[in-house]
């Protein structure tokens, strides 16, 4: 939250648009911070548990975070076999 903060300056957390809330997650917290996709994902869910909080006790009429999408991060690329492997595999077969 201390990031979002810094990010709305002197803007009253209550008037932000969803637009905003893109703005921060996806190219201030990846340009300005260097945060991966998956790093950014806890920030998410706590702008967004924020922000339905607000909703939920009246203090904004609408959730502007509620369609805030999470990033793709991507699936990690799988372990490649080593050469060594690969030669013993291939004598195993002979």
């Amino acid at each position: 939250m201390a990031r979002f903060r810094s990010f709305l300056g002197d803007r009253d957390p209550c008037a932000v648009t969803e637009d905003d809330l893109v703005l921060f997650t996806g190219v201030h917290l990846n340009k300005h911070h260097k945060l991966h996709a998956r790093s950014r994902i806890p920030y998410i869910s706590c702008i967004r548990g924020f922000y339905a909080w607000l909703h939920k006790t009246q203090h904004m009429a609408i959730n502007p975070a509620s369609r805030l999408a999470y990033p793709k991060a991507g699936k990690p690329l799988p372990d490649v076999m080593s050469l060594a492997n690969a030669e013993r595999l291939q004598n195993a077969s002979e």
